[in-house]
């Protein structure tokens, strides 16, 4: 019964270290995650563009933009397309998606939410490499560029 004790003691105990930790890093972003979700739920960010790692929220009048600092992005792994990272509205705010997030439930929980709202929000498909225009260039006329120099 002491080996039980301990064992919770010694596990409880790590996953408090870590809750802790993680809380501590995530704290200073915790104001960004709300405004965030009302900004794309609201229609003042909407989608601007997507790739096969990240997709693109921008304020509306900026949508058209090529860069902008002012942007929601979330980020995706390419092959596996499981959900990286968001960047929060702000400078430099991040969510990382990890191993920290599970022990900081509440950074866990607007991860997934701010996910699934972008997710919902998107107005167009990710190209698939059989879905991309190609181009047979084995077809096309040979032009004589011997000419041009002379």
């Amino acid at each position: 019964m002491e080996l039980i004790y301990f064992l919770l003691i010694t596990f409880g105990s790590i996953y408090v270290i870590f809750s802790f930790s993680s809380i501590m890093v995530q704290m200073p972003k915790y104001k960004f995650y709300k405004p965030t979700y009302e900004a794309i739920k609201s229609g003042t960010y909407v989608f601007a563009s997507q790739s096969e790692s990240y997709v693109t929220f921008r304020p509306s009048d900026k949508k058209e933009e090529w860069w902008s600092d002012d942007e929601i992005l979330f980020f995706y792994d390419k092959w596996s397309k499981k959900k990286e990272s968001i960047k929060l509205l702000g400078n430099r705010n991040y969510i990382h998606g990890g191993f920290s997030n599970t022990f900081d439930l509440y950074t866990s929980y607007w991860f997934n939410k701010l996910h699934n709202l972008a997710k919902t929000k998107i107005t167009a498909p990710i190209m698939k490499e059989a879905e991309l225009p190609t181009t047979d260039l084995a077809h096309e006329p040979v032009k004589d560029k011997s000419n041009i120099l002379q």
